[in-house]
């Protein structure tokens, strides 16, 4: 739940519609699907008026001469001192300000000052003090771990590969309830909305603690933190699950829920899905890095249909 009194997937297709608007009417069949969403479940119609009065609450942001970039542009040069009171004062003003929010979709406001970002559609590689290497995903916020005597990073937001040298340490990855433990090699780690595990890409060596839970993860396996416990991952969810770094997403019988989370990293812009269309099961290998060109192939591969609104706001419907 949100402060807009909704559930997270219904704030963001009000905004997602919000965006559509912003330049005036619609054209006829799209105005008639909003009316179709608004009137379709009343919370729909409640977070709608909620996020209307969220906006006019900020009427002074929108008509003050710096525009919401203008605004993040100053943020930005505030001292990395005050990183944790930068990311929640940002997230909170984007909330109210559709001019932050847009920016948001192209530069995660709550990655201004981490040590290490990504933005919307792109991917980065970074390289260490003790050698170590962190590929992070589209989307990613890593802080470095800086007590004397630890080595390693603290995953905010996002996904990450980290290829860890040997070292008199371990190195750790803190994301969430999950803390990760590595002595060398590859393990992939997320830190999304909808997601909390670890991967041990090709090394025996990854050790997980998670509340009063710890297990060792052989190469190859991974585990997920769910529902206050820590439950071992399918092959189907580990295999391939770095292909992302080559802009691939390859998937063994999942959900198209799970596609389309895939995708928003990459998409500038609200996209959403049905919960019917959500469920369906696909397998097959996306490209990330035009996520528009791969909704459109999924709308020709599967039953569903991709509405596009504008550049801001996409919907994934089952079709029938």
């Amino acid at each position: 739940m949100n402060d807009l009194g909704g559930h997270d997937d219904i704030v963001e297709e009000a905004i997602g519609w919000k965006l559509a608007l912003r330049d005036g009417a619609l054209p006829p069949e799209e105005q008639a699907e909003f009316e179709s969403w608004l009137s379709a479940d009343e919370r729909h119609r409640r977070v709608w008026q909620k996020l209307e009065g969220s906006l006019d609450a900020f009427k002074k942001i929108k008509q003050s001469q710096l525009s919401g970039y203008d605004l993040v542009e100053n943020l930005q040069k505030e001292r990395a001192s005050r990183r944790t009171f930068l990311r929640r004062s940002v997230t909170a003003v984007a909330v109210g300000s559709l001019g932050l929010g847009i920016t948001d979709r192209v530069t995660p406001l709550a990655a201004f000052g981490a040590d290490f970002s990504t933005p919307t559609g792109q991917r980065r590689l970074y390289s260490l003090a003790d050698g170590s290497k962190l590929a992070l995903n589209a989307r990613s916020s890593v802080d470095q771990i800086s007590d004397a005597g630890r080595r390693g990073v603290v995953l905010h937001e996002g996904t990450i590969i980290a290829k860890v040298t040997p070292g008199p340490k371990p190195f750790q990855i803190a994301a969430g309830a999950l803390s990760v433990h590595v002595r060398e090699g590859r393990v992939l780690v997320a830190n999304t909305a909808k997601r909390l595990h670890a991967i041990a890409l090709d090394t025996n060596t990854v050790h997980l603690m998670a509340g009063n839970s710890e297990r060792d993860v052989a190469a190859g396996a991974g585990y997920r933190w769910e529902d206050g416990s820590l439950s071992a991952m399918l092959p189907s969810e580990t295999m391939d699950a770095g292909a992302w770094l080559d802009g691939k997403l390859i998937v063994h019988d999942h959900t198209l829920g799970e596609v389309v989370a895939a995708l928003r990293p990459y998409k500038r812009g609200i996209l959403s899905i049905s919960d019917r269309a959500a469920a369906l099961r696909v397998s097959g290998v996306f490209g990330l890095d035009q996520p528009v060109g791969t909704l459109a192939m999924i709308g020709r591969l599967y039953p569903v249909s991709v509405l596009e609104v504008g550049p801001f706001y996409s919907r994934v419907d089952l079709v029938g």
